[in-house]
């Protein structure tokens, strides 16, 4: 391999792994969304409170 093709594969590399780390945020933030509409379904079905 040629030192353009290595630094090609780094590069690759380098967004890969920030496309893994942008895609483990967003699966956070859709789990936390989830809680929370879950959270808000939950209290509209056992009304309000007394």
């Amino acid at each position: 391999m040629g030192p353009a093709l290595e630094a090609r594969q780094e590069e690759v590399a380098t967004a890969l792994e920030q496309l893994r780390r942008e895609v483990a945020e967003l699966a956070e933030r859709v789990d936390f969304t989830e809680r929370l509409l879950a959270k808000n379904r939950e209290g509209e079905r056992l009304g309000p409170p007394r």
